[in-house]
């Protein structure tokens, strides 16, 4: 599941998420394969207690891959439609720093946290 969530976040971040892939595909194979392989011999061992158990932990599997694959759709889709090109950080960059002529926000040309000129002792 965390590697899933990890997937995520690397995709909307606009970084290539192969890396978290590859081992997600990996793991999310062969957790799945052995919990068929044990609910497959509890079942051929009658032990009815185990197999209900692996089969909810089956079922839960299969929704989280549900879950993974519509989350990492749809953040493949977003990274698409915003796109990651210079121009766009350029345009964020100017609207996070505008001009203090057009902000309401009181500016100073001491830096943040130091003293005043009247707090100089």
């Amino acid at each position: 599941m965390a590697l899933s969530v990890i997937a995520v976040w690397v995709t909307r971040s606009g970084r290539n998420p192969i890396a978290v892939l590859i081992p997600l595909g990996f793991l999310l194979v062969m957790t799945t394969w052995a919990l068929i392989l044990n609910l497959r011999n509890f079942i051929e061992a009658d032990q009815w207690v185990l197999a209900p158990l692996d089969a909810i932990i089956f079922v839960l599997a299969i929704w989280l891959m549900a879950e993974a694959a519509m989350s990492l759709r749809k953040a493949f889709s977003e990274r698409d439609l915003v796109g990651t090109t210079d121009a766009g950080d350029a345009d964020a960059v100017a609207k996070a720093n505008t001009d203090a002529t057009t902000s309401d926000v009181a500016t100073s040309d001491r830096p943040l946290g130091g003293p005043s000129d009247g707090d100089r002792r």
